[in-house]
């Protein structure tokens, strides 16, 4: 929660700057909630990734 509030100056700022731009109100928060949650994934994968392929050991092949 503190998070939101700390953010949510800059937030009602970027919603207006879409707005202007003639996005609808719909539109650009549209827009967010899909950054956020691509945002959101990108994170999840990359940790999940760490995860899966901290066990893996690749073994260079031998030069002949």
């Amino acid at each position: 929660m503190q998070c939101q509030e700390a953010i949510t100056d800059e937030f009602q700022f970027l919603i207006e700057r879409i707005e202007a731009a003639g996005w609808s109100p719909e539109e650009a928060s549209s827009a967010l909630i899909e950054l956020a949650e691509n945002h959101y994934l990108s994170i999840n994968a990359e940790a999940e990734m760490f995860e899966l392929g901290a066990g893996v050991v690749l073994i260079a092949p031998k030069p002949h």
